[in-house]
């Protein structure tokens, strides 16, 4: 009942009082949070070189950031250019050649800033690192990109899949990927739902869906929930049938460990992870030691 009339209460707040409040609330706990991580690895025995570079950075950057790194300085979303088709009304960017469409409900300067992010979290001294020379998708494999989004993974790498299946929960991104895929549409498969380790209406599994179908590689980003996407994948990974991982691991602070315990048990992946550390911050969910690897590649062997 008390949590009932508390939730009561914050839902009659006027937005322009409770935003401020819930601003001046992160900015505190940010404050805090960035004084207890700088005591954290000033204190720790023995900091490793790619902890220590991650602290000289805070030190001489004082605050939070989820890229704790000098590239990230050279940053200005306004360089990027945004275009409206005239045939779907969709606005969109050009990449690689390609254009690339967003969510209809996105503004011109949110579509600027969520590119600009897009590209530079792919740069080669990124912790969000997809694909590096020694970890591809190969030509003439099939993928499952879940967690799809804008579709820009699925889109670097077109030209050399067979066949990509798109998971994406969200209705308001089926339109613009509809619209970005629509030159490969003959091997671009859509899928409106969730991916876990259950079924239901709007939910599937890799098991479940890929029953009968050829898979080669996965990525997903699930905002956290990506140990479930691999739970709900247990009988594809016990096959012998070679297959890659793409795993973001950087919303959970354990999640690197606890995905790496899970896929140690298949006893034939060979897995390593992305160059660096985030600072993921976003859900106020950092404990020691907060710093986290935001990509897990693993290889069956």
């Amino acid at each position: 009942m008390l949590r009932r009339i508390t939730r009561s209460l914050k839902d009659s707040v006027p937005s322009f009082i409770k935003d401020p409040i819930n601003q001046w609330r992160n900015k505190t706990r940010w404050a805090n949070q960035y004084r207890a991580i700088i005591t954290f690895y000033k204190n720790k025995e023995s900091i490793e070189a790619d902890e220590k570079e991650v602290l000289d950075y805070l030190i001489e950057h004082p605050g939070l950031t989820i890229y704790p790194y000098k590239f990230v300085s050279s940053w200005d979303y306004k360089s990027v250019k945004v275009f409206l088709d005239e045939e779907t009304a969709l606005r969109y960017v050009i990449h690689n050649g390609y254009k690339l469409f967003f969510r209809r409900s996105s503004s011109e300067e949110e579509i600027m800033g969520t590119y600009f992010g897009l590209v530079n979290e792919q740069r080669a001294e990124s912790p969000h690192l997809y694909l590096t020379d020694d970890f591809q998708v190969n030509a003439g494999d099939v993928v499952a990109d879940i967690g799809a989004a804008e579709g820009i993974f699925t889109l670097n790498c077109i030209e050399k899949v067979s066949k990509a299946y798109l998971f994406e929960p969200s209705t308001e991104w089926i339109e613009a990927l509809e619209a970005t895929f629509k030159p490969w549409k003959e091997k671009i498969i859509i899928v409106n739902k969730y991916v876990s380790d259950f079924i239901s209406d709007s939910v599937t599994s890799i098991d479940h869906y890929f029953s009968n179908k050829q898979l080669h590689f996965i990525k997903a980003d699930v905002e956290g929930a990506e140990l479930s996407v691999l739970k709900g994948a247990s009988s594809l990974l016990e096959k012998s049938s070679p297959i890659k991982l793409c795993i973001c691991t950087y919303h959970n602070q354990d999640d690197f460990d606890n995905i790496s315990k899970f896929l140690s048990t298949f006893k034939k992946f060979k897995i390593s992870h992305s160059r660096g550390f985030m600072l993921f911050f976003i859900f106020n969910n950092l404990k020691p030691p907060y710093l986290r690897r935001g990509i897990l590649r693993a290889i069956h062997e």
